[in-house]
């Protein structure tokens, strides 16, 4: 498993944040701030208005007007469109004082974080009490636990990606650029300018599905209700007229059948594909009601990905 120490900076980013002042990024930006009372002011980029509603605190800001929140790494990041990695880059030229934290070492120059790859380790590391949850979820239903981890099926307490990266700046970031966190709107009090705003997509205890493209690579999560609704959660910008769930595990057993022909189903739900799958079937979801025309494409490099293989498909 990769733990939070192996991926990141953190105190570097944290050297940032205690060291540049919030109010001078929003002057580089370009934004006019206003001394009124304890706090600044400015006009809020994120929405036309004519009275500043935007209020500046130490390390963070808060609009009164459209909720919106964040910190140094937030406003550059929405406002010049840049990744976490470019908002640090843009930091270090206007303020180069900063890279005297970076730390030197070779070993600690680690690849950009992938948002899924941050939430399927935190997903998949159960706990005692959530292996008791899918367990006692997999035995309602027929299937065995096991059975369903290996096809990268959690219990998943509420907020937990949230909490798996409390004190990570670096991973909060990249997961909020992939709406895998998200900005929690509430009444916002100025005496609590620390508070902090954000949530997981699955605020409540949920079976996460990990869903993977033909390719093999995440490109979201579905939560599945224990007890609250939509029965149904997926992860935002989740592309769902792209994905077959289940066609890259399919392609890869097809090529080591030893039939010449592969039979597939087309199934409507994700448990309906995956106990056609349980009980020996080669079965995928359309994540819907039907079929679009962007899957059938999917289907038809699926199928000559089979004949390349010399086998055939039928559906």
């Amino acid at each position: 498993m990769i733990t939070i120490s192996d991926y990141t900076f953190n105190d570097y980013y944290n050297e940032i944040k205690k060291n540049v002042k919030i109010t001078e990024v929003f002057e580089r930006l370009g934004l006019k701030i206003y001394k009124r009372g304890k706090y600044y002011k400015t006009l809020c980029p994120f929405h036309k208005e004519t009275n500043p509603s935007l209020v500046i605190y130490k390390e963070s800001y808060h609009c009164f007007g459209c909720n919106a929140h964040g910190d140094i790494f937030t406003v550059i990041s929405q406002i010049k469109g840049y990744s976490f990695y470019d908002t640090v880059a843009w930091l270090e030229g206007e303020f180069p004082y900063i890279k005297s934290y970076k730390p030197k070492e070779k070993k600690a120059l680690v690849k950009p974080v992938n948002a899924f790859d941050i939430a399927f380790n935190c997903y998949s590391n159960m706990s005692d009490k959530e292996k008791l949850g899918l367990e006692y979820f997999a035995n309602n239903r027929k299937y065995d636990s096991r059975y369903l981890q290996d096809a990268e099926i959690f219990y998943v307490t509420g907020n937990k990606l949230l909490k798996y990266t409390e004190d990570n700046i670096e991973m909060k970031q990249v997961l909020l650029e992939k709406k895998l966190l998200k900005e929690k709107v509430v009444d916002y009090d100025e005496t609590k300018s620390e508070r902090s705003f954000l949530q997981d997509t699955f605020i409540n205890d949920r079976v996460v599905i990990t869903l993977r493209d033909y390719n093999n690579s995440i490109v979201g999560f579905a939560g599945r209700a224990i007890k609250d609704e939509p029965k149904y959660l997926f992860t935002q910008d989740l592309q769902k007229n792209n994905l077959l769930y289940r066609l890259n595990v399919v392609k890869e057993k097809c090529k080591n059948d030893e039939e010449e022909v592969c039979e597939l189903y087309l199934t409507e739900g994700i448990f309906d594909a995956l106990r056609l799958e349980f009980n020996g079937f080669y079965a995928v979801s359309v994540l819907g009601s039907q079929i679009t025309k962007d899957q059938v494409k999917i289907l038809d490099t699926f199928i000559k990905d089979m004949t390349r293989n010399k086998k055939g498909a039928f559906l």
